[in-house]
């Protein structure tokens, strides 16, 4: 589920680069909001999977 949602926003945002805007300014832009938002889902997904092992290791340390 998480996997197609994240083809699916990368696709929309190579459609985006490559059909919508025409001037160079813009699309340095949205390049620069692409990568951001590519750092923000790494740095969130990373953050999820950190706090999901220490959750499992106190609770395996109750078991």
């Amino acid at each position: 589920m998480f996997v197609r949602f994240l083809v699916r926003g990368l696709g929309l945002a190579l459609l985006l680069l490559f059909i919508g805007p025409r001037r160079l300014d813009q699309l340095r832009v949205l390049w620069d909001r692409f990568w951001t938002t590519a750092a923000i889902m790494v740095v969130l997904v990373l953050t999820a999977s950190a706090l999901t092992f220490v959750v499992r290791l106190i609770l395996a340390h109750f078991d």
